[in-house]
């Protein structure tokens, strides 16, 4: 014949299954709610990394730009520059400069 289980000690075991449903069931919300913030986190990140990605496309159309060789032309002549027609050379041995008009 089975023994008998005392009623305190149904009561401490039905407590003991309660606290651990509502434990798992707390901790299954924190990891829910650890997961959607994470998701969120990311869905930032990749915003933030489309638009550096925008911005280095617009710098680098810009550069591209800035480096035509009218650009370049434009440059050098607001620094002073003049365009070469022929090419000068200088004689190592004298050091005087062919090619340049007198």
């Amino acid at each position: 014949m089975p023994a008998a289980v005392p009623a305190g000690g149904k009561i401490v075991f039905l407590v003991v299954c309660m606290i651990m449903l509502v434990g798992g069931l707390i901790g299954s919300l924190t990891l829910n709610t650890l997961m959607a913030e994470g998701s969120y986190r990311q869905a930032e990140l990749q915003r933030e990394i489309a638009q550096e990605a925008q911005m280095r496309d617009r710098l680098q159309t810009e550069l591209n730009n800035l480096n035509t060789p009218e650009q370049l032309a434009k440059a050098a002549k607001g620094l002073g520059m003049s365009q070469q027609q022929a090419p000068l050379m200088i004689r190592l041995s004298d050091e005087t400069i062919i090619g340049l008009d007198k």
